[in-house]
């Protein structure tokens, strides 16, 4: 079926051509989310930290990551079909997607990190006088 007789059936459901309701939207991010929180939980169904507490996830972890993909796909066709129609509209639009959530998570970092130690400086094997390295051709004070 060719765009224009897409958008003629879509017309006769009631819906414009290239929309994708409120719903079946909801739909895909919930399910989205849902394969990204698995492959997340089978992450920690092999690890240390939870003494494989989330083994049953590992399970699915390989289909999620499939259907992660092949809805991100589809997603980011629909969008460049339907609402970015250059590179450059699309470029931006996807820069800001990314470093809203890049630019927070680098400062949570840095902020969890610093206080990790300062709070705890012995595990992490470092001195807590000195969270920097020291300048190139510095001299440390004994």
């Amino acid at each position: 079926m060719d765009g224009d007789a897409r958008a003629a059936v879509r017309q006769r459901q009631g819906g414009s051509a290239g929309a994708i309701s409120p719903g079946f939207s909801a739909i895909l991010d919930a399910t989205r989310i849902t394969a990204a929180v698995v492959v997340l939980l089978s992450h920690y169904g092999s690890g240390s930290i939870t003494h494989s507490a989330f083994w049953v996830f590992n399970v699915f972890s390989e289909s999620a990551v499939t259907v992660f993909f092949v809805l991100s796909g589809y997603m980011i066709a629909w969008v460049t079909e339907h609402r970015e129609a250059d590179g450059l509209s699309y470029t931006v639009a996807r820069l800001c997607r990314i470093y809203s959530v890049v630019l927070p998570a680098i400062v949570l970092t840095v902020i969890l990190d610093l206080s990790g130690r300062a709070i705890s400086p012995a595990r992490l094997g470092r001195k807590p006088a000195s969270v920097w390295p020291a300048p190139v051709g510095a001299t440390s004070r004994a």
